[in-house]
């Protein structure tokens, strides 16, 4: 929380937050504290989101007895996967690894295009996608084009790196 939001909380202006941290230390330790819990507890939910995970639903129908009183006639319990976020998890494994001084876990792309007379050499490396590739290709086609009318045509290959 900023020093506006837990002015707010506490009923008092932000300039009185931060007073108060140069005047108690425990009071700033305390508010350091406490942002570095809300950040570990974000960090867990989200690695969970990234992994996957199950959660148990419940679906309660309600009905009104003889007295007015609400009770439960039915409740029916599903449990439901979450799929892991492929997004969300590499988010995690490129910046918490930065975090940490490592650079275990990479996510690199380049191109390197060379030319010459009658050839257009392009060097793609890291993990590109297969729409990135499309594109590049169809404006490969298109510069073969105002470069040569009769031969129009792309070559491609995978090469598998350790």
């Amino acid at each position: 929380m900023t020093e506006k939001e837990i002015g707010f909380v506490l009923g008092v202006k932000p300039t009185t937050i931060n007073q108060w941290k140069q005047r108690y230390p425990e009071f700033k330790k305390a508010c350091a504290e406490g942002k570095s819990i809300a950040k570990a507890y974000l960090v867990a939910k989200g690695l969970r989101a990234a992994m996957g995970y199950d959660v148990e639903e419940r679906d309660t129908t309600l009905v009104r007895n003889e007295e007015g009183e609400l009770v439960v006639q039915k409740e029916v319990r599903k449990l439901r996967h979450r799929p892991a976020d492929k997004d969300l998890l590499i988010f995690f494994l490129l910046n918490m690894d930065r975090m940490e001084g490592k650079e275990e876990w990479k996510h690199v792309k380049s191109i390197e295009i060379t030319e010459k007379k009658q050839n257009l050499n392009v060097n793609l490396s890291g993990n590109i996608a297969s729409e990135d590739i499309r594109k590049l290709a169809g404006a490969a086609l298109k510069e073969a084009d105002k470069q040569d009318k009769k031969r129009k045509s792309v070559e491609s290959k995978t090469v598998k790196t350790d």
